[in-house]
């Protein structure tokens, strides 16, 4: 079977780990010829390249700039860039007979897109839902109903809705998310929607000394250490995360470690720079950063409270992976808090709650003084979820059944 596979994402190296290339990776192992469409944004300064990769033909398309900019250059981005991914691929990859289509969310403008290969292909089309825009949007006033950003929202929300009708099935993180999806598109037929959950694969977890880690990044060893690594930008509501860590400036047992980039990245260093309870690193190459999470005691998650959207993020498959208990704090729509506290592997509280967080961790503290193993049994619970229901394998023969049926 060919597949094609459409992403936004910076797509270099197959063999690099995260949930898209350990999948595709799956899709070689098991026969299938593999072909990826992604970005290459402008300040890469690099041309439209096509280059083979361990067999796996990516086309790597020159496009604005998506990633950690400001709203309006992602958006004109984001409208541009379905017309650059369509003429590239008839300038590349037109003569190929693709039999499956996956692609992800964002961007939803790839809509006419998908619809021509599809046409042209008669592939079978397989969405993976990551992003509910442009009603993300919404919910943090970047976009509105009314007046000129109205207009844009109208637009986007008819591409989505594009999206959704030439797609033959849609695989969502979580039930929440195949839920939220139905009840704001009631035309979809249900049957079409189904869970398709952000998947890696499982990691070998070896050791590390956690002396040679606190060295490398000036982390002071006796103290608890809590992790944040992932970007830092609106949806984050970093200026809520800069309250907290304000309150923890004096802790005598916690260190907090931030470890990421994106639009707001500075806010976290400024207060880093003046809080000797943080510590900000820059974003990492992925085996230092598995390295950094499996010296770390509890994995964070920020999201804003104002989303109406269920989010689900993709980070917590690192922390999993290495043992991490996940301490959720974010908004009381998505399932993620219920998921990590079903699997007895995290807590959760609301996004907007300083101190509920900080009664939590208070809480998280005396039990780990109690209980010297607390925090490692949650860790080790963390990773039984992640090979009950997040192992690669499992998307995998999801959109496989899917295709077949």
């Amino acid at each position: 079977m060919k597949v094609l596979f459409i992403t936004i994402g910076t797509f270099r190296n197959i063999n690099a780990s995260g949930i898209y290339t350990d999948l595709l990776r799956m899709f070689q192992q098991k026969g299938h010829e593999v072909f990826v469409i992604s970005s290459s944004e402008r300040r890469e300064e690099k041309k439209t390249q096509i280059y083979s990769d361990s067999g796996v033909q990516i086309l790597r398309v020159k496009t604005g700039n998506i990633t950690k900019v400001a709203f309006w250059e992602k958006g004109i981005s984001t409208l541009l860039i379905g017309k650059q991914f369509l003429s590239a691929y008839n300038k590349y990859f037109e003569k190929q007979k693709f039999d499956l289509i996956l692609y992800s969310t964002p961007p939803i403008t790839i809509a006419p897109m998908i619809k021509k290969i599809k046409q042209k292909s008669k592939a079978f089309t397989y969405l993976m839902l990551k992003d509910i825009f442009p009603q993300n949007a919404i919910d943090l006033e970047i976009l509105t109903q009314k007046g000129i950003k109205g207009i844009a929202y109208l637009y986007f929300r008819y591409m989505e809705k594009m999206l959704y009708k030439v797609s033959d099935r849609i695989g969502c993180m979580s039930p929440q998310n195949i839920k939220y999806v139905l009840a704001h598109n009631p035309e979809i037929n249900k049957e079409k929607v189904g869970l398709c959950p952000n998947t890696i694969d499982l990691l070998e977890i070896e050791p590390v000394c956690k002396h040679d880690i606190s060295e490398r990044y000036r982390i002071p060893k006796n103290k608890l250490w809590i992790i944040y690594g992932g970007n830092f930008g609106r949806p984050q509501n970093v200026e809520f995360i800069v309250k907290l860590l304000k309150k923890y400036k004096n802790h005598q047992t916690l260190h907090f470690i931030m470890c990421g980039s994106g639009t707001e990245f500075y806010k976290i260093k400024a207060e880093s720079e003046k809080n000797q309870n943080v510590t900000y690193i820059q974003y990492q190459p992925h085996d230092k950063y598995i390295e950094l999470l499996k010296a770390c005691d509890i994995g964070l998650v920020f999201l804003d409270e104002r989303f109406t959207i269920p989010n689900f993020p993709s980070r917590i498959m690192d922390y999993m992976n290495c043992e991490l208990p996940i301490l959720a704090c974010t908004d009381s729509n998505t399932d993620l808090g219920q998921i990590l506290e079903k699997g007895k592997c995290g807590w959760w509280v609301c996004g907007n709650d300083i101190d509920g967080f900080m009664n939590k961790l208070s809480d998280i503290e005396k039990k780990q003084k109690n209980n010297n193993s607390y925090l490692n049994e949650k860790g080790k619970n963390a990773r039984e979820l992640l090979k009950r229901e997040y192992l690669t394998e499992i998307a995998y023969k999801t959109i496989l059944q899917s295709s077949n049926e």
